[in-house]
């Protein structure tokens, strides 16, 4: 297996960790653009895993996301990544809700059971507010070893989670560097 082409290796107590930093970033085309973090994340995934061609990597492997965008990108935004796209149900006559948020089955998630289980988790970068999150995958052939990143929050993701669980990852707020003197992100700072 080529590891030449990740950005780099974490050796510690006898724990090995490949990590590859990507970046979220407005369109090249249309820098007034929508922000599509779950569509950056989801690719970068995809590209790393690319990165080791037909042969599985046989060490934990992350991805490193950094928000370099002209907006902010949530916890919700990561688990769409991730899991895939969220939604709820409701009766159409009486327009009453029949089902909590939870993410859709045929919602393109780029973890699966099938797919990319060579990527152990997304740790996400926060350059502003220095908030650091590891959002793991369970399906991952080599877990995350644990208290392997110090001052980063944990946050194990599970496809089936809905309601609360899923709306409660919102409090997960990644500011761009190009927000940073923004009135809402000095507010998120301060708080």
């Amino acid at each position: 297996m080529s590891r030449g082409d990740v950005d780099f290796k974490i050796i510690s107590s006898g724990d090995t960790v490949l990590c590859d930093v990507k970046e979220v970033h407005d369109p090249q085309a249309d820098p007034g653009g929508r922000v599509e973090a779950e569509v950056h994340i989801r690719s970068n995934i995809r590209k790393l895993r690319a990165k080791f061609g037909k042969t599985r990597p046989d060490i934990t492997v992350v991805s490193v996301t950094m928000n370099f965008s002209s907006r902010f990108f949530t916890g919700v935004t990561v688990a769409r990544a991730l899991w895939g796209e969220v939604g709820l149900t409701f009766d159409p006559e009486s327009g009453e809700i029949t089902s909590a948020v939870h993410h859709l089955p045929t919602g393109n998630a780029a973890l699966t059971q099938n797919q990319n289980r060579s990527i152990s988790a997304v740790l996400v970068f926060d350059h502003v507010n220095r908030r650091h999150c590891l959002f793991l995958s369970p399906f991952a052939d080599h877990p995350v070893p644990r208290d392997f990143f110090p001052d980063v929050q944990v946050i194990p993701l599970d496809r089936t989670s809905e309601g609360d669980d899923l709306i409660l990852l919102s409090k997960f707020q990644f500011w761009g560097i190009e927000t940073r003197g923004s009135p809402n992100n000095s507010l998120q700072r301060a708080q």
